[in-house]
């Protein structure tokens, strides 16, 4: 992907300066865009080894604006780095405010408030001269042209359709006049975005109904697909090779008679073709997970796929094709709605269940270790949405559940392995999905409106 990156100049009295790659060089603008530079303050405790972390402070971004000049007398570099500090000096309004350093990058700008910190020289001669100037930037967070640093609340919005992403660390509208939900997405190995969904003709195209693909480096979106479908997506999946698989509403996905609830796009394929051999499935499938195992699960509403009988959930060998029925959970309400997979290959799937695997603790929440399913800390008293398992053995539930092995956790918990825990007083309402990044924070989406 080719970056454009260009930087300005903004002074408090509205003058423009441009930094052009031609002459200037910007340093440290960029650096840790998604998070600024950080202070942490320690102690030590006597006879103990390292310290003790009492708190990490945002700290101040400093950003270094160098120049260059060849064949000049000393007179003319003295003269351009005074007409510098003439610029930028800070008493340009009657009260102190900050410049706006605004940088673009591929067509997208965003500012960071600075204050002019002070010239910078080095090999001045009669030959060349290498000279410029600091920028110190106090709050260290990036803002939107349209906002100012003192303003920036909780309460700050900018226009999106849909769907949005952060990329080279700023925030970007990615829909484009579609109409409806966005309610899944994945990525394939190049990096580019499939969202699906309840939408037609998502960014003016046509064909791009239940489904779209976002190229990240054109900016574009286009259909999957020769044949659009014609009912809603809940689930996206991508193989290694490319394979792409689909779960919704839709029958007859690429016109083929058994392609009803779960379809598959051949990696290089032209449209959507079946991937269940012995007949479509018979009710709706809201979840797919591909296993490390070679296995292709579904989760729904269904009592029999690919001719297998099975209640609620199944799985497909894909290198045959072929769905088995071992797996089969059987429930009272049949109803999964997650499935996931931890690092030991445990399978977990949530939903609105009973008695999974004839295990009287596994009420909408339950695990499959290779020969049956058996309770995960204990049954929830109402419908799980999300499972999140970590390599420690932590695994994080939400959904619309008050209650979980007895303890009170409103609609969202944790299972250490050994106990059920509560995350603070929980969610206000439903939570349809959780994700913890690599820095241990749980993030979590849903019809909430007050967390903890």
């Amino acid at each position: 992907m080719t970056v454009t990156t260009s930087y300005q100049i903004i002074t408090p009295d509205g003058v423009t300066f441009n930094l052009d790659g031609t002459h200037y060089r910007v340093a440290g603008a960029l650096d840790n865009v998604g998070m600024p530079p950080v202070r942490a303050y320690t102690h030590q405790v006597p006879g103990q080894p390292g310290v003790v972390l009492d708190d990490l402070l945002d700290d101040v971004r400093v950003v270094t604006v160098s120049l260059a000049a060849h064949d000049c007398d000393i007179e003319k570099v003295f003269q351009a780095m005074n007409d510098h500090m003439a610029n930028f000096r800070y008493n340009r309004t009657l009260t102190l405010q900050p410049l706006r350093l605004r940088v673009t990058v591929n067509g997208t700008a965003a500012d960071l408030y600075c204050y002019y910190g002070g010239m910078i020289t080095s090999e001045i001669d009669n030959v060349h001269a290498l000279y410029g100037f600091t920028l110190v930037a106090y709050d260290p967070y990036w803002y939107s042209t349209s906002e100012t640093s003192t303003a920036l609340d909780t309460s700050d919005s900018f226009t999106a359709s849909y769907v949005v992403g952060k990329i080279s660390g700023l925030w970007r509208n990615l829909g484009n006049a579609g109409t409806g939900e966005v309610v899944c997405m994945a990525f394939d190995a190049a990096g580019d975005l499939y969202i699906g969904g309840d939408f037609t003709n998502w960014g003016g195209i046509a064909a791009a109904d239940y489904i779209a693909k976002y190229d990240v480096s054109a900016g574009t979106w286009s259909a999957v697909g020769a044949t659009p479908l014609n009912e809603q997506l809940t689930d996206i999946v991508i193989a290694a090779n490319g394979d792409i698989y689909i779960s919704g509403g839709f029958t007859n996905a690429g016109g083929a008679a058994t392609a009803d609830y779960i379809a598959k796009l051949a990696s290089g394929g032209a449209d959507w073709t079946s991937i269940t051999t012995g007949g479509a499935a018979d009710g709706f499938v809201y979840k797919l997970l591909l296993s490390d195992d070679g296995y292709l699960w579904a989760g729904g509403v269904f009592d029999n796929i690919g001719g297998v009988a099975s209640n609620a959930v199944a799985r497909m060998t894909i290198s045959s094709g072929a769905w088995s029925a071992s797996p089969t959970m059987p429930a009272i309400t049949d109803s999964v709605f997650a499935l996931a997979q931890g690092q030991d290959g445990t399978i977990y799937a949530g939903g609105l269940f009973a008695n999974a695997g004839g295990d009287t603790d596994a009420d909408n929440i339950a695990k499959w270790n290779g020969t049956a399913w058996s309770a995960v800390g204990g049954p929830t008293n109402d419908e799980v949405w999300s499972i999140v398992p970590l390599a420690d053995g932590t695994i994080y539930v939400a959904g619309h559940f008050t209650t979980w092995d007895g303890v009170t956790v409103n609609r969202i918990g944790q299972w250490t392995g050994s106990a059920v825990r509560a995350m603070d007083t929980g969610l206000n309402d439903e939570a349809y999905t959780i994700y913890v990044d690599d820095e241990s924070n749980v993030w979590v989406g849903g019809r909430f409106t007050k967390a903890g």
